[in-house]
C-alpha cells in the first residue's frame, strides 16, 4: 500500500454542487476518507456511489469527472490500475467548456505518478509535462501542491532519457520553486536536484545547513537527523572523503540503534560504506568489525563474491576452508573462462604465499603461467592487475629488475589507484637495485597520493612512509618531517592498533635509532610487535622479524647484551619457521648478529657473521654495510694504512654512512696526519650541519639534546686544532661552525601564534602532560612507567608542534661583525680538552679520546680586521688552582680582601687584545661560567674591570645578531613581582634531625641550625619587591605583587607573557656528588630522576617549599619548588626580562661549549629575552639595594637595560666596595 507524505497537502477536499443525487454526496465522502488514508471506508462509499449511479439518470459532466478522478485515485492508492477512470475523467474535462485547470493538473499529476510507479516513463513524462504546462496557464509558481512534478521530469530526463541538458533545465526549475523553503522543510529532493546542478560539494554544504537548522531549532526527530547524517555519509563517500564517511555513517548507525529505528536498507548500506571507508584509510580492525556485523545481520546467500568470501576466510584464519573453496572457485572460473575474476583470487594466493601459508613458488608460478596463456582474454584493468601481481611476486622473490620493468610499463596506462601502487613498488625496487633516483620516486609517489586524497587523509599513509622504508642508512634528511606527519595521521584517525600502524611504528623505530633516540626506538618496535603478536597468524612476517631485530639492536646499543641475544634467537627461530621469506631476511639476521659480536669486541665472530650476511644480501645490498667488516679486519690485523684506504673507498661509494669520516679522522689523527685529519673533520662537521638543517628543527627537545651531545665530540676534536694551527682561513671557518654549534640548544618548540586547531590542541596536551609529569616526579611512589610513557608522548607532541617551524638560523662571522660598533668587540672563551692520539674502541665506546690537558683560549672579533685567537692558558691551572682562588676571594674566607692574582690569569691575556675597545660582548665557557669577569681587579690600573670596561654577557652570538633595542627604555607593560615567600605554609611537627640532614653538596642559604635543613627567610626581599612595585606603579605599569602565602608556585605558573618577571627568593643547585651519596628525595624529587635530567638539578624555592623538603604535603596544586624543568614550560613569550634575585640561580650543569645548563637556559627557552641571575649566596640587604637602583635607572630614568644594571652595580660598589656584595649578579642575554 502506498503512503505519500505529501498526501494531505495535495488532496484538498472538493465540495461539489449537489443535484439531490446521493452518489455525489458519496463522492465527497470518498475524497474525504482518501485524504485521511481511510481507504476501506472510501471503498465502502465508492460501492454506495456506484449502486446509486446504476439506479440514477445522470449526466457525464464535470461533476461525474470528479467522481471518476476520486475512484481512480482510490485505485492508485490501493495499487490497482486507475487508467480507465483517469482517462475518462480527463476526456470529460478537456471537452468541457467549464474546464477547471487546477483539477486537470491534479489528474495529470496522479496519472503521471501511476505510470512512473509502473516504470512506464514515457507515458509518465507526457502526463507530468501536461501537468506542468497546465499549471503554467494559472500561475504555477503560486501552487505549491504540484511543484514536485518538475522533480519527476528531472529524474526521467536524467536517469531514463540520459538527457543531461533537459535534466539540468528541470532541476533548475525545481530548485527555483523550492529554494526559499528547502532548508526549513528539510527537502531531500531539493538536495538531489541542487547537487545535480552544482556538484556533490554543494550537496554537502546544503546538508550541513540542514544539520545546523536541525540543532538551531532544537528539533527532536530521530528519523530526520538520521536521514541527514545518512545523506552526508553518502555524499562524502561519493567524493572519496572516507574519514567523513566514517563520521557521518557511524553517527547515523548510532541513531538507528539508539532509538530502535528500523531502516534496514539504510543499515546495510551504512555497513557496506563503512567497510570500504575503513579499508581505504587502513583501519583493518574496524573494517573487520563491520564485515562481521554485515554478515550477521544481512547474510546474502543467493550471491557469492568469490574474492570477498576467500578474503573473509583469510581474515578468520580458516586456511583449511580457504584451500578447499579456492580449488572449487578456481575450477568454476576456469570453466566459465572468467579470467578477470581469476586474477583477483590469485592475488589472495600470493598474499598467503608471502606469509608462508599453503602456497609455494611452484604453485604461484603455475598460476602466473596459466594467466599468461589467456592474457589476451583479460580486460584492460585486469591486465594491469595481473602485471601488479607479477611485479609483487618478482619483488618478493628478489627479482627487482622485473618488478621495476613492470612498474615502468604500467605507470602511463594504469588508473590512479594502481599507478600509486606501481610507483610504490618502483621506489622500493630502485632502492634494492641501488639506483640513485629511489628517493625521487618515493617523494613523487607521496605528492601524487596527496594530489588524489589530500594531505590530511590517512589513505596517503602507505605512500607517505616510503622514504622511511628506503632510508636504511639515514641519508635522507627529509624523513624526519615525513615521520612526524605519519605520526599525526595515525593519532588523528585512531589507527594506533592497525596493520598500517604496525608498519609505521617499525619505521619510526628505525628513524629513532638513526637519531640515537633508543628509548623511543624500543617503544615503537614493541608497539609494532604487540600488534603482530596479537594476531592469530602474523600478517606481515617480514616486519615481524624486523621488529625483533630492531629490538635486538636497541638493546645492544644500550649495552643490554643478554636481552639483545634473546631477541636475536627469537628472530632466528621465526625466520627459520617461514618457508617463503625473502632471503635477505637471513642477511638481516646475520648482520644483526655481527653487530652483537662487534660491539662486544669479538671481532673474529663478528667478521664471520658479516660475511654470512653479504652472501644473502648480494653485492648491491652489501655495499653500505661493509664498514664494520673493515673495522673488524683493522682490530684483527691492526693495519692502519690499509684500513684508512678501505674506509676512504667505502666513503666514496656510500657517503658518510655510520659516521665513517669520524673513524677515518681518528685513525689519521692518531698517526699524526693532522692536516688531512683536520680536512676530514671539517667535512664531517659540515655534513652534520647539512643534515641538521634538514631535520633539527623538527625533532623533540630531548632528541635535539641527544644529537647535540653526539655532535660535541666532533667539536671538541676541532678545538684541539686551535693549538695546532694558526691558519687564518681555518680560524674563520672554526668561528662560523662554533656559532652554529652554540645555537643548537636554544632552539625550542615553544608555541608560536597559530590558528591551527590541531597544533593548539597538541600544545595544550603538552602542557597538561608536563604538569602531570612534574607531579609524578614529586611523588614518593614509583611512577617510572608513567613517567616514561608521558616523556615519550611529549617527545611526539614536540615533534608535531615543530612540524612547519622554520629551520635553525645561526649567526655568521659576517653578521656578528656587522652588528659591532667601532669600539665594541665580541669575545668568546674556548675551553680546549686536548685530543689524545691513542683513541681506541671498547665495546660501544671510544676510549682515550682526550687527554687530561685542559687549555683555555679566546676569540676576539672586532668591527674591522680578521678575528684573532689568543691562548690564555695551556697548563690546566685555571681549573685546578686559580678558580678556587677566585672563589675564595669572591665569596669565601678572603671575600673582604682584594684579589690581586685572578685578573692576570683569567683576563689580562684577553684585555691585551682589546686596545681601544670600550664594550665587550662576552660568551663564556668552562670555569668562566662560574665567575663574573667584572669583579676581576686590575692591579696596573687599580680598578675593577667593571669600572673601565663595559662587559655584556651573552649566551651566544645569536644574542648579538638579534635586532638591537630601538628605544632607550622598555615601554610600560605587565610586571609580576614575587618575593618573601612563606616557606612553611603549614606548621607541622619538627622533623627527625637524623632524617633531614642536608647534603653538603646542595647549595642553598640556610639558617645556622646544626641538624635541620631549614630555609632562611629573606625579609630584605619584602622591601625589594615593595620598592620595585612603587617604581613600576609610578610609571603606569600593570603590576601584580605576590608575597608570603601568595608567593606560590601555583601563581607563578599562571603568568602569561609579562614584560617583567621578578622573583626574589632562594635558588638551589644539586651537585653530582649528592646524587651518589643520597637516596633521599632531593627538593621533593627522587634522586633517580634528578640524575637523568639536568633541568631537575636546579630550581627556585617558593611558598610551602619548607613543608615539601620536610616530607609533608601542602594544600596546593604544586609543591612550592619550581625546577628548571618546570620553568622551561612557563609562558614567557615576549618577556623582556626575568630577574632571579636569589642565591645560586646561575648554577647548573656545565655542558661543554654551551654555558650553564640550568635556570638561565630554562627561562630563555620559556621565551625570556634576558635574565638576571646570581653566582653565589647573596646578601639580603645589598640585593634589595641593587635591584632598587637598577629599576630606578631602567624604568624611571629610561637608561637602556644593560647600562642601567651596570650603573646600579657601580653605585652599590661605592657603598660596599667588595665584589662579594655587588658582583654576584649578571645580566645575560
Amino acid at each position: 500500500m502506498k503512503v505519500r507524505h505529501y498526501l494531505f497537502i495535495l488532496l484538498l477536499t472538493h465540495c461539489s454542487i449537489s443535484f439531490g443525487q446521493d452518489w455525489v454526496k458519496y463522492s465527497d465522502s470518498i475524497i474525504w476518507n482518501i485524504t485521511n488514508s481511510n481507504y476501506s471506508k472510501a471503498k465502502d462509499f465508492l460501492s454506495l456511489a456506484e449502486k446509486d449511479l446504476a439506479q440514477s439518470n445522470f449526466k457525464k459532466d464535470t461533476v461525474y469527472a470528479d467522481f471518476l478522478y476520486r475512484k481512480g485515485l482510490l485505485s492508485y492508492f490501493q495499487d490497482e490500475n486507475p487508467e480507465m477512470e483517469f482517462n475518462e475523467s480527463i476526456a470529460i474535462w478537456t471537452s468541457s467548456d467549464k474546464i477547471n485547470l487546477k483539477k486537470l493538473m491534479r489528474l495529470y499529476y496522479f496519472f503521471g505518478n501511476y505510470f512512473f510507479d509502473v516504470k512506464n516513463y514515457d507515458k509518465a513524462y507526457q502526463l507530468y509535462l501536461l501537468c506542468y504546462e497546465t499549471g503554467q496557464q494559472i500561475n504555477f509558481d503560486s501552487i505549491s501542491d504540484f511543484k514536485e512534478v518538475t522533480y519527476h521530469l528531472y529524474l526521467i530526463e536524467r536517469w531514463e532519457n540520459s538527457n543531461n541538458s533537459e535534466a539540468v533545465k528541470w532541476s533548475k526549475v525545481y530548485i527555483d520553486f523550492n529554494k526559499n523553503q528547502a532548508v526549513k522543510e528539510f527537502n531531500f529532493r531539493f538536495v538531489q536536484a541542487y547537487g545535480f546542478v552544482h556538484g556533490e560539494v554543494k550537496i554537502i554544504e546544503l546538508l550541513e545547513k540542514y544539520l545546523k537548522s536541525y540543532y538551531d531549532r532544537e528539533i527532536e526527530n530521530e528519523l530526520l537527523i538520521q536521514k541527514i547524517n545518512f545523506e552526508l555519509m553518502n555524499s562524502h563517500y561519493f567524493l572519496d572523503n572516507y574519514t567523513e564517511t566514517i563520521n557521518y555513517g557511524e553517527e547515523s548507525l548510532n541513531i538507528i540503534e539508539r532509538n530502535g529505528l528500523s531502516p534496514n536498507s539504510d543499515k546495510e548500506l551504512i555497513y557496506s560504506l563503512l567497510i570500504i571507508a575503513y579499508q581505504q584509510i587502513g583501519d583493518n580492525i574496524n573494517q573487520e568489525k563491520y564485515e562481521q556485523l554485515k554478515r550477521q545481520y544481512f547474510p546474502n546467500v543467493n550471491e557469492i563474491d568469490y574474492y570477498d568470501e576467500l578474503d573473509r576466510l583469510i581474515k578468520t584464519y580458516d586456511y583449511s576452508a580457504f584451500e578447499s573453496q579456492f580449488k572449487i572457485y578456481e575450477e568454476e572460473l576456469k570453466k566459465e573462462k572468467n579470467y578477470d575474476e581469476l586474477v583477483s583470487i590469485y592475488m589472495l594466493s600470493l598474499t598467503l604465499f608471502e606469509r608462508s601459508i599453503l602456497y609455494d613458488k611452484v604453485t604461484i608460478e603455475n598460476q602466473i603461467s596459466f594467466l599468461e596463456l589467456h592474457r589476451n582474454k583479460l580486460s584492460a584493468e585486469s591486465n594491469v592487475i595481473f602485471d601488479l601481481l607479477i611485479a609483487e611476486y618478482s619483488f618478493f622473490t628478489q627479482d627487482f629488475l622485473t618488478t621495476l620493468k613492470l612498474c615502468n610499463r604500467n605507470l602511463e596506462k594504469a588508473g590512479d589507484d594502481f599507478k600509486l601502487i606501481f610507483l610504490k613498488f618502483k621506489a622500493i625496487a630502485e632502492r634494492m637495485l641501488g639506483l640513485p633516483n629511489a628517493n625521487e620516486t618515493a617523494y613523487k609517489t607521496i605528492a601524487f597520493s596527496r594530489e588524489l586524497f589530500g594531505s590530511n587523509n590517512p589513505q596517503i599513509l602507505p605512500y607517505l612512509i616510503l622514504p622511511l622504508s628506503i632510508n636504511n642508512y639515514g641519508t635522507d634528511n627529509r624523513s624526519t618531517a615525513i615521520a612526524t606527519e605519519a605520526l599525526q595521521l595515525i593519532y588523528a584517525h585512531n589507527l594506533e592498533q592497525t596493520d598500517i600502524a604496525a608498519q609505521i611504528w617499525y619505521l619510526l623505530g628505525n628513524e629513532a635509532i638513526l637519531k640515537n633516540n633508543f628509548k623511543d626506538a624500543e617503544r615503537y618496535f614493541k608497539k609494532a610487535l604487540t600488534i603482530y603478536s596479537n594476531q592469530e597468524q602474523v600478517t606481515n612476517p617480514s616486519l615481524y622479524y624486523s621488529c625483533l631485530l630492531g629490538l635486538a639492536n636497541t638493546s645492544l646499543l644500550q649495552a643490554e647484551y643478554v636481552i639483545c641475544w634473546s631477541y636475536l634467537e627469537k628472530a632466528r627461530d621465526f625466520i627459520a619457521s617461514q618457508n617463503n621469506l625473502m632471503t635477505i631476511a637471513y642477511g638481516d639476521y646475520y648482520d644483526a648478529l655481527g653487530h652483537y659480536y662487534f660491539y662486544q669486541d669479538d671481532f673474529f665472530n663478528a667478521k664471520i657473521a658479516y660475511e654470512n650476511s653479504f652472501s644473502f644480501y648480494g653485492e648491491e645490498l652489501s655495499k653500505g654495510r661493509k664498514m664494520n667488516l673493515i673495522l673488524c679486519n683493522y682490530f684483527i690485523e691492526m693495519n692502519v694504512e690499509k684500513t684508512i684506504e678501505q674506509l676512504e673507498g667505502f666513503y666514496q661509494v656510500n657517503g658518510d654512512v655510520s659516521k665513517v669520516l669520524k673513524i677515518i679522522y681518528i685513525l689519521k689523527f692518531n698517526t699524526g696526519q693532522d692536516a688531512e685529519a683536520r680536512k676530514l673533520l671539517l667535512d664531517g662537521i659540515h655534513q652534520v650541519i647539512s643534515n641538521n638543517d634538514s631535520y633539527f628543527h623538527l625533532l623533540s627537545d630531548a632528541e635535539r639534546e641527544t644529537l647535540y651531545v653526539d655532535f660535541t665530540d666532533e667539536f671538541e676534536f676541532l678545538n684541539t686544532h686551535l693549538l695546532l694551527t694558526n691558519n687564518q682561513e681555518f680560524l674563520e671557518e672554526y668561528l662560523n661552525l662554533r656559532f652554529y654549534f652554540k645555537s643548537l640548544l636554544l632552539y625550542n618548540t615553544k608555541q608560536s601564534n597559530t590558528k591551527n586547531h590541531l597544533k593548539i590542541a597538541n600544545y595544550k596536551q603538552l602542557k597538561e602532560n608536563t604538569i602531570l609529569l612534574n607531579t609524578y616526579f614529586e611523588q614518593s611512589s614509583d611512577f617510572s612507567n608513567e613517567i616514561e610513557e608521558l616523556q615519550h608522548k611529549n617527545r611526539e607532541l614536540e615533534k608535531s608542534l615543530s612540524n612547519g617551524k622554520s629551520q635553525l638560523e645561526s649567526p655568521t662571522l659576517k653578521s656578528v661583525k656587522n652588528q659591532l660598533m667601532d669600539k665594541e668587540a665580541y669575545v668568546e672563551i674556548i675551553r680546549i680538552n686536548k685530543q689524545s692520539r691513542s683513541a681506541t674502541k671498547d665495546k660501544l665506546n671510544i676510549l682515550n679520546k682526550f687527554t687530561d690537558s685542559i687549555s683555555y683560549g679566546a676569540f676576539i672579533v672586532k668591527k674591522h680586521g680578521p678575528p684573532k685567537f689568543i691562548l690564555i692558558d695551556s697548563t690546566s691551572a685555571l681549573e685546578n688552582e686559580f678558580l678556587k682562588t677566585y672563589q675564595n676571594y669572591s665569596k669565601g674566607t678572603q671575600k673582604f680582601k682584594t684579589d690581586t692574582s685572578s685578573y692576570n690569569v683569567f683576563f689580562k691575556p684577553v684585555e691585551n687584545a682589546l686596545k681601544g675597545i670600550e664594550t665587550v660582548f662576552l660568551v663564556t665557557d668552562g670555569v668562566y661560567n662560574a665567575m663574573n669577569t667584572e669583579s676581576l681587579y686590575n692591579t696596573e690600573k687599580n680598578q675593577y674591570v667593571i669600572e673601565y670596561l663595559n662587559i655584556k654577557p651573552i649566551l651566544s652570538a645569536r644574542s648579538l645578531t638579534k635586532e638591537k633595542e630601538l628605544d632607550a627604555s622598555v615601554e610600560s607593560g605587565k610586571a609580576i613581582l614575587i618575593g618573601n615567600p612563606d616557606y612553611e605554609l603549614v606548621d607541622f611537627s619538627t622533623p627527625n634531625p637524623e632524617e633531614m640532614v642536608l647534603d653538603p653538596s646542595i647549595s642553598m642559604v640556610l639558617r645556622s641550625n646544626d641538624f635541620s635543613r631549614t630555609i632562611s627567610y629573606l625579609p630584605g626581599t619584602e622591601r625589594e619587591i615593595q620598592t620595585i612595585f612603587t617604581i613600576l606603579e609610578a610609571d603606569n605599569w600593570d603590576t601584580e605583587l605576590y608575597r608570603l602565602d601568595t608567593a606560590t608556585e601555583d601563581n607563578l605558573k599562571k603568568v602569561a607573557s609579562p614584560k617583567v618577571l621578578h622573583i626574589a627568593t632562594h635558588g638551589y643547585f644539586i651537585g653530582d656528588e649528592s646524587l651518589t651519596s643520597s637516596d633521599d628525595k632531593l627538593f621533593g624529587i627522587s634522586s633517580n630522576y634528578v640524575q637523568d635530567n639536568s633541568l631537575l638539578k636546579s630550581g627556585l624555592l617558593l611558598a610551602g617549599a619548607q613543608n615539601t623538603i620536610d616530607g609533608h604535603t601542602i594544600p596546593l596544586v604544586n609543591n612550592g619548588i619550581l625546577t628548571a624543568q618546570e620553568a622551561k614550560g612557563l609562558d614567557l613569550k615576549g618577556t623582556e626580562l626575568v630577574v632571579l634575585s636569589a642565591c645560586e640561580t646561575g648554577e647548573g650543569d656545565r655542558l661543554i661549549g654551551e654555558g650553564v645548563y640550568g635556570l638561565q637556559r630554562a627561562f630563555m627557552l620559556a621565551g625570556a629575552k634576558s635574565v638576571i641571575m646570581s653566582f653565589w649566596n647573596v646578601n639580603d640587604d645589598t640585593t634589595q639595594r641593587l635591584m632598587t637602583y637598577f629599576y630606578t635607572n631602567w624604568i624611571e630614568k629610561g637608561i637602556p637595560k644593560y647600562d642601567a644594571f651596570r650603573l646600579a652595580k657601580l653605585k652599590l660598589k661605592d657603598e660596599f666596595p667588595e665584589p662579594f656584595y655587588w658582583a654576584p649578579f649578571i645580566l645575560i642575554e
